[in-house]
């Protein structure tokens, strides 16, 4: 009896595990599509936007007759062909290949489901319009999508995930034709087509062309700078470096840089028609010969110029630039401070890690956490001195570090100030006598300490690089940016989802328990005065971390304040500086007391 139910629980169990394969099995082979606008729905070119329309002919597809020309189209109905049975507004000519063998399907995938209405996947400023007629581009089964090389947008192909594109019908007309109810219609192929919105930068590194595709910039005359048509010289294509076999390829994307309102787009350094004179690379910066300032992505674009003086076409770009021609200099000034003011405080920092292990007396429990605290400051002080003082531009992967690090190295800090301000709080809030081994109770809570303080804000940061990395995620979580600029995109919602509101949170609850610290101390100082004048450490403990709170959250108060308000950089010039220099303040709170410098000559200075 026994080996019979166990048999038949083996067989259940394996029943179970094929139908869980078949279920899933049979949910990967679902091709899910993305629909820019509603079902009945289209997108009217001269505003990119979805407009209802009354589909005369939905049930057929338009076709191209060749590549070159692009208006010559006809209709067809909509069958089971070789192309398969497409949704009304899926392109009929566009292959749909497996995704386990890169082969064309014989058909139109059966079994499919849309998704509908959810309109731009990103912003405008990111997004690229790639109609059927001028652009090639394939689709996976999984429901990816394959953009194929083409001069003057990319030059290998590249694929992206589902989420990162949308499909639709487009019409092409200005003038809509109505009919006897006044309704929208659709009746004339030749004004219709297809056209995929596509995300290209959460794959590819995005780089601006200055024109269309097909025209370059003409500078002739005395006429103002425009971009006009050329059938002789071929589109733009930029000097681009790639730093590493893993390194993006490049996409383009049309338009000029949206500049500040203090910035204009000019040309500079002119150079030779030989020469194009700039490097762009892999994380989307530039660099121009002769110069050391960093071009941040989209903060430039690139063009074929056409000289008005001798003719000659140039490869070259144009970049936001202050009004006045001025570069700007408060930035240089910036990082030269911020720079070297993080050195200053690393050596202050590094001062009172080898105070503190030096001397045998301060090995005690919160000795330790303020230890973890200055190492944490420490990495801070380090990191942030390499990012302004080293070029780390042109070195994406570094530079992508010591902006995880500075992340890490802040909220570490943060995590440990809270520590230190919950064990005094701990320490005040029970005046009974701890069951159990004075040493195992330090132990428990040094390992709890521990964890929490280097842990926890290492799950954020991992959390912030999932984000940021996985294509996978859910489309709905915002993504840090930390690839394209090494730090959260400015005035990013992300920064505060990762950054400063979890900073907010912990300086709220340090407030919280040293108020409720407070309150503790007043009450049992009128109740129990004698066990309170035994307690004198513990109330100069509670001082000293009163001011490291003070110290660490009134700067990063104002930290946060020039972050929303913004404004020019040398406006928060000594707010900044006195936050970088805190660390000169906390080796005076810590080092410079009399207890500690009599031992630290006892200890070395004595004959």
């Amino acid at each position: 009896m026994l080996k019979i139910y166990l048999c038949d629980i083996v067989l259940s169990v394996l029943f179970l595990n094929l139908i869980n394969l078949t279920i899933v099995k049979c949910e990967d082979s679902v091709f899910r599509i993305r629909k820019c606008c509603a079902e009945n729905e289209l997108i009217l070119e001269r505003t990119g936007r979805c407009t209802e329309f009354k589909l005369l002919h939905a049930n057929k597809h338009i076709y191209h007759i060749n590549e070159t020309d692009e208006g010559a189209r006809f209709l067809t109905d909509i069958n089971e062909d070789m192309q398969g049975l497409r949704p009304w507004w899926f392109p009929p000519q566009s292959d749909i290949l497996s995704i386990k063998n890169n082969q064309s399907l014989m058909g139109f995938p059966k079994n499919y489901k849309v998704i509908s209405g959810q309109g731009q996947p990103c912003e405008e400023s990111e997004t690229s319009f790639l109609p059927a007629y001028f652009y090639k581009y394939s689709f996976y089964d999984d429901g990816s999508i394959v953009v194929h090389p083409q001069k003057g947008l990319l030059e290998s192909p590249i694929r992206f995930d589902p989420l990162s594109f949308c499909i639709d019908r487009i019409e092409l007309e200005d003038d809509v034709s109505k009919d006897e109810n006044f309704e929208s219609v659709l009746d004339i192929p030749e004004v219709g087509d297809y056209m995929v919105m596509l995300c290209p930068c959460k794959k590819a590194t995005c780089v601006l062309k200055c024109c269309e595709l097909g025209m370059l910039f003409d500078m002739h005359d005395d006429r103002k700078d425009s971009c006009s048509l050329s059938d002789e010289v071929d589109d733009w294509s930029p000097v681009y470096l790639k730093d590493s076999d893993s390194a993006p390829d490049y996409f383009l994307l049309h338009g000029l840089p949206d500049c500040n309102p203090e910035e204009s787009v000019v040309i500079p350094n002119y150079p030779d028609a030989d020469n194009p004179g700039y490097i762009i690379f892999s994380n989307g910066t530039a660099r121009i010969d002769g110069e050391t300032f960093i071009n941040q992505p989209l903060q430039f674009c690139g063009e074929n110029f056409v000289d008005g003086k001798d003719g000659k076409v140039r490869n070259h770009i144009l970049r936001c630039y202050p009004k006045n021609g001025v570069p700007d200099q408060w930035k240089i000034v910036q990082r030269i401070l911020y720079g070297w003011a993080s050195i200053v405080g690393a050596i202050f920092l590094f001062l009172t890690l080898f105070i503190h292990y030096s001397l045998p007396s301060l090995r005690k429990l919160n000795d330790k956490c303020i230890i973890c605290q200055t190492w944490s400051l420490f990495s801070l002080h380090v990191s942030v001195a390499i990012a302004n003082l080293a070029t780390l531009s042109s070195h994406r992967r570094f530079c992508t570090l010591i902006g995880f690090l500075i992340q890490y190295s802040s909220l570490a800090a943060f995590f440990w100030l809270n520590v230190l301000c919950f064990d005094i709080s701990y320490t005040f809030s029970s005046f009974r006598i701890a069951r159990g081994s004075y040493t195992v109770i330090t132990r428990r809570k040094q390992i709890f300490y521990y964890i929490y303080g280097w842990i926890t804000p290492a799950l954020i940061v991992g959390l912030t690089a999932t984000v940021e990395y996985f294509p996978s995620v859910a489309e709905y979580l915002v993504k840090p940016e930390f690839s394209k600029s090494c730090w959260f995109r400015k005035d990013s919602i992300a920064q505060i989802l990762y950054f400063y509101g979890p900073i907010a949170i912990l300086l709220a609850i340090n407030f919280f328990l040293f108020v409720y610290t407070m309150v503790k101390i007043i009450r049992a100082r009128r109740e129990i005065s004698s066990t309170i004048r035994n307690r004198s450490q513990e109330n100069k403990r509670f001082i000293l971390y009163l001011k490291l709170f003070i110290l660490m959250g009134v700067s990063w108060i104002m930290e946060l304040i020039s972050w929303a308000v913004g404004g020019p950089v040398y406006y928060w010039f000594l707010p900044d500086i006195i936050n970088l220099l805190r660390s000169v303040f906390i080796f005076v709170s810590l080092c410079w007391k009399k207890q500690v410098i009599f031992n630290f000559q006892i200890q070395y200075l004595q004959d």
